[in-house]
Parts: structure tokens; sequence; C-alpha cells
């Protein structure tokens, strides 16, 4: 079908893979097709459109690379932890280097959804100064116009179409001549940003160019949304950081119905002194077994409550105590509270606890106000008259006796007088500390008035027991009194005696009549100690001079 050298010549091309048509004479035209050059053609042929298909191929594969290699920059971009706009940068970037002669852009919405920041890194400062705040429009460029209208706005020349009237003189400036702008929307459908491709030929794209413009879109979203959920998530690490390292509450988190502990705030080593695993090593020695057996079964009793509905009992608060690793006992206040999983099931128990020492110091220093004496620190009328309320009602039940001794100091106006109320003050101290020095620690011992004090004596069952208390008090105060500047002070007392239930079966009786009995002892020339006789009329008393007891 052809000479040995055109044989030769076609052969050699499609060994090169040069499957293109040869030049045939004129007398190859009615080859034979059962002849070699027509076999050789028919092979091109082939050959040809195989490469076709393997270009074509190869170019799909090539295109999908570069995607991929796209989505694999947005993914490690993503770790990188940098501000979002740098990673637009890089993500516009890196698609302008895989797809030659396209130019990228990603404008993002303000929270208000009036107005598109950001600029493309490619396009120069003048670009980034007129496209630096587009404001979301019909009119607006191709990406104000987009965001407004939520769908594509496709511009084959800027240089005249109407919507770039205000970006006109930037293009030119840049090269722009064709704008393909798309909204960027979020999960919940609004729009929070564009992204756009340019060329610098007046153009419009081609359904690859419409697919690659559909993809960087949805990239730039996943991108922007992947960002700013990072972004809170840091923010959300950062406040718990600064709140569970600053906080001085404990913060815990424990599995129902286990009870097994999922978290432990940092603030337990500030408030107890074990580190945190010093406590999940000792933990039945920071939780006394009691208060560890009390909270597991008020923590079980509640989920109990709980999953019968009874979700008044998801809340408590309540007081106990933990054990510090230095100082011992802290007194502590929880407040517990069960949550539900979306099926209404209790699953998760949060608790707070929190010292309470300074207010339990607090407490106790306004209990002492309300009820001891600021001076002397010994019981003040109030807290008398309740102890004596008890002391009635206990002796009531057992059909017992006690007494009251009501004590007047002698001359203690001479001494406010002579040396002034501070030396006065030092005085009653001392009075107050040789009483109780005397008396027994269940008997009860009250300053209720100036120089006026009172002794409950819940044993002293008879006069004579009382008499001899009273004696003793007496005697003590007889003993000199020397102030430490060297003043010395002689005084003494008068002592009332009221018992129960022969005088009265009541505070304010037995009070009384102890006072009426400690003024007989005063009006009988003081020094004395005097029991109240209820059988004769006035409330006179019945004088026990000194030598009777001893």
């Amino acid at each position: 079908g052809a000479s040995v050298k055109e044989l030769q010549e076609q052969i050699e091309r499609l060994g090169k893979g040069d499957f293109a048509a040869v030049a045939m004479p004129t007398s190859a035209e009615n080859l034979d097709p059962n002849s070699l050059m027509s076999w050789l053609n028919q092979s091109r042929v082939r050959l040809q459109e195989i490469d076709a298909t393997r270009q074509t191929a190869e170019y799909e594969l090539s295109d999908k690379n570069r995607d991929l290699a796209i989505n694999n920059l947005v993914l490690q971009e993503l770790t990188t932890g940098l501000p979002l706009p740098e990673l637009l940068d890089r993500f516009i970037l890196t698609i302008e280097s895989n797809h030659p002669g396209l130019i990228g852009s990603v404008l993002l919405a303000d929270a208000d959804g009036t107005t598109l920041r950001h600029a493309a890194p490619s396009l120069g400062d003048r670009w980034a100064q007129a496209t630096a705040q587009v404001s979301i429009g019909a009119g607006a460029g191709s990406c104000g116009t987009a965001a407004c209208r939520k769908e594509r706005v496709l511009v084959e020349d800027v240089l005249v179409h109407p919507f770039w009237t205000e970006f006109r003189a930037a293009a030119l400036d840049a090269g722009v001549r064709s704008s393909w702008s798309q909204p960027i929307f979020d999960n919940a459908n609004n729009v929070i940003g564009t992204f756009a491709l340019y060329q610098k030929i007046p153009a419009l794209p081609t359904e690859q160019e419409l697919r690659w413009l559909d993809s960087f879109t949805t990239l730039a979203g996943y991108l922007i949304e992947r960002s700013r959920l990072a972004d809170t998530l840091n923010e959300t690490r950062y406040l718990y950081d600064l709140i569970a390292k600053n906080i001085n509450d404990i913060i815990w988190v424990q599995e129902l119905p286990s009870l097994r502990l999922r978290f432990l705030s940092p603030s337990s080593q500030k408030m107890l002194g074990w580190t945190y695993e010093e406590f999940y090593a000792n933990k039945e020695v920071v939780l006394p077994p009691a208060v560890r057996k009390d909270m597991g079964e008020r923590f079980l009793a509640m989920h109990a409550k709980v999953r019968q509905g009874d979700l008044a009992a998801a809340e408590q608060v309540f007081e106990s105590e933990l054990i510090n690793k230095e100082t011992g006992l802290v007194p502590v206040e929880f407040s517990v509270k069960i949550t539900l999983d979306e099926h209404g099931e209790p699953t998760t128990l949060i608790g707070v606890a929190r010292d309470i020492t300074e207010r339990k110091k607090t407490e106790n220093l306004v209990r002492k106000m309300a009820f001891y004496d600021a001076l002397t620190g010994m019981p003040n009328r109030r807290l008398l008259e309740d102890r004596l309320r008890q002391t009635i009602s206990t002796a009531k039940r057992q059909q017992a006796r006690f007494s009251v001794l009501f004590i007047d100091l002698d001359r203690f106006k001479a001494v406010n007088d002579t040396h002034g109320h501070q030396t006065g003050d030092w005085l009653l101290i001392q009075v107050a500390l040789r009483m109780q020095a005397v008396l027994r620690e269940s008997d009860t011992a009250a300053r209720v008035g100036g120089d006026e004090f009172v002794v409950l004596l819940p044993d002293a069952t008879t006069m004579e027991a009382a008499l001899k208390v009273g004696h003793k008090i007496r005697s003590e105060l007889d003993k000199v009194f020397v102030t430490p500047q060297g003043a010395v002070l002689d005084i003494s007392c008068s002592v009332g005696i009221a018992m129960y239930p022969e005088h009265a079966d009541n505070p304010r009786d037995l009070l009384h009549f102890g006072d009426e009995a400690m003024y007989h002892a005063k009006k009988d020339g003081r020094h004395a100690v005097v029991g109240f006789d209820i059988h004769r009329m006035g409330c006179d008393g019945i004088a026990f001079p000194q030598q009777q007891m001893f």
C-alpha cells in the first residue's frame, strides 16, 4: 500500500506517539484495506482515540488532584490556629497557584449583615482599599449584589456592567475584566460572605469553571465556619481555664448512678492542699468516711427521686466537712444539681463545694455578740434565759429541782468613781474568772447587767447545796484584787437564791425572786447569801449566816 520508506516513516511516528494523519500519495487514496499501510492507518486512528481518552482522563485527574490539594490545605491550615483573614489569604493563593489565570477573593459579612469586609491578596492596595467595606445591596459590585440576592452573579465585563460603577477604577488598576461571585451560606442558610473568581479578560465561566466556583465557595464556607468554631472553642477553653484556675470553689462532675468522678477543678488543691494525684489516691482521707457515706446516699436518693419525676429533687444545698492536708477539717457548703439527657434521664451530677470557714467565724461572732457578754465573754441575759427554759423543761420531765443565784457586787460604784471605768471593766473580767473557777462545767454563769450576775446551778437540788456554792463565790470575791498598775481593790458581793419549783416554775419569776433575795441581802448589810422564802408576804428573804455553812 506504500513504499518501504513511507511505511518506515509511519511506523516511526506511531512509535513516537504522533497519531496525526499522514499526507499520503494520491495513489494511497484507494488503498487496499488488506494492505500494510491501511492497517497502519487504522491503528493510528484507534491510537488517536485512545490518546484523546487518556488526555481527558489525565486532565480530569490533574483537576481532581488540584482540588484535593486545596482541600488538604484547608484541613491543614485549620490546625495552625492562624487568624481567619490569613487563612483565607492562603486559601486563595493556593487556588490561584493551581489554576493559572484565575484570581480569587473572599469577603466576610459583618455581624449586622449590612457590610462585606476583607480583600483579595493578589489584586493590590487600591483594590484592597476600594473593597475594604462593600455594602450588601443590589448593584454594589458582583459580591454585594450576590450577598443581597443570595444567588450567583456573573459579570462578563466589569468595564461596562452597571454593578461595577463604584469599583471600575480599582478594577482597571488591578487589570480585572470579568467577575463571577457566589454567596457563602452557614448551616442556618444565613449569608456569611461571598467567594469570587476574576479573570483579566472579559469572559463568562465554562461549565468546569462553574464547578470550581461552587466547590471553592463550599470550601470557603467550611473554612470560615470551622475557624470561627475553633475561635469559639478557644475562647471557651480560655474562659474555662480562667475560671477553673482562679475560682476558690471546687467544681466536680460525677456520672449517675455510678458516681464515678469525671472532673475535678484545679481549685481543689487551693482549698484542700491536695494535688490532683493525691486527691485520687486519698479519697478516703479527703472525704471522711461519714461524709463520704452521707454524700453517696444523698446523691443516689436525689437520682432516684428525679427518675421518678420529682424534678424539685434535682438541686440540693447542704453543709458538711472536708479534710485539708495541713489544717484538718474544713467546713464546706455543697451545692449540687442533677442534669438530664435528651431523653429526660438523669445522667450527670454537677457539684460546687465552697469553703465557709470565714462565714462560720462570722456566724459564731454574731452568735457570740447575740448571746455572750462582749466584756467578760460570759453568757448574757438572752442566753441565760434560753438555758433556763431548757433546764426547766428537763427538770419538769424528770421531776427534778435546781437553783438560781442572783449576784450583785458591793462597792463596785466606788471603784468606777475612784479609779475610772477602765479599771472597773478590768475588775468585772476578774470577777467573772473567779466565779467560773468555782463552778462546775454544767453550771452557767451569766452577766445580766453592769455589776449583776446570775448563776444557773442545775445540779444544786437543795437550798443547802445552793448556799454552799453562793458562799464559795462570796469567799472568792472577798479576796482583794490588785490591778496591773498596783491599785488594790476591795469589794464583796450580795447573793440571792431562788429554787425550782418551790419558788417559781418559769424563768421570769425565778430571776425576779432571786433578785428579791439579793435585794434583802444588800438591805441587811451586804456581804451575805440569802435564800428566798415564799411563805413570807412581800417577798421577804431569810438570811443564812456564814457560820452555818462552815
